[in-house]
């Protein structure tokens, strides 16, 4: 099962992104449990710093 997180970064953050080349990029989305570890890994490796 895949969950989807919608942030709306941009919005909540008051950014305007054109989007008129929207198809132009190709941004990978990672599942949650991919970008958990990836985020937990990071703060542990500078926690040792």
């Amino acid at each position: 099962m895949t969950k989807e997180v919608n942030t709306n970064i941009t919005s909540n953050s008051g950014v305007q992104m054109d989007t008129s080349d929207a198809n132009s990029y190709s941004y990978k989305t990672l599942p949650a449990d991919k970008t958990a570890a990836i985020t937990i890994e990071a703060i542990e490796k500078n926690q040792n710093v």
